[in-house]
């Protein structure tokens, strides 16, 4: 198992460990639906400009709230940054002054949501190149695992369980 997929499947196993988990789409729980304005903007803005249909808003405010739980400020053990939980290298690719300020960080909202969709948008054009489905779970494993990774099984189940439990964005 890769270095990256062993991180993903030890964070999944903590954070069912320490109750965390997200209602599934069309749940009653307003509290674990509620998707902060500037969030589902930011998704919005940044999905129009992809040219693949499978990235859309409710994809990106998805895996934000899968990876950082709408925290701005989080940083992973791994060095993972900001709302979107880019690793730096990841967003010195993907990463942009979306927001007009002057500066490009992974910890502005709409700088790491616009990274995420940009990084989003690769991962459908490369899985439709290869010939492979290009679906949200797979979109969203080959964000977990990378795009050689993106039928490992740890990584499927993560996706799976990320994707279960979306948040639709109208």
């Amino acid at each position: 198992m890769s270095p990256r997929l062993r991180r993903f499947a030890v964070t999944a196993a903590c954070c069912a460990l320490c109750g965390v988990s997200a209602v599934a789409a069309g749940s009653a729980s307003a509290e674990s639906t509620t998707v902060p304005a500037e969030y589902v903007s930011a998704a919005k803005s940044s999905a129009l400009e992809c040219d693949q249909e499978v990235v859309d808003a409710t994809l990106v405010v998805t895996q934000v709230r899968s990876a950082s739980k709408f925290d701005a400020q989080a940083v992973s053990a791994a060095g993972a940054q900001g709302p979107a939980q880019l690793m730096p290298s990841t967003f010195a690719v993907y990463g942009a002054d979306d927001d007009g300020s002057g500066v490009a960080s992974p910890f502005d909202v709409v700088d790491a949501v616009a990274a995420l969709t940009r990084l989003d948008c690769s991962i459908a054009r490369e899985l439709g190149a290869r010939g492979h489905a290009v679906d949200p779970v797979s979109v969203i494993a080959a964000v977990e695992g990378g795009l050689d990774q993106v039928d490992h099984p740890t990584a499927r189940d993560i996706a799976d369980r990320v994707w279960a439990n979306r948040v639709v964005v109208k």
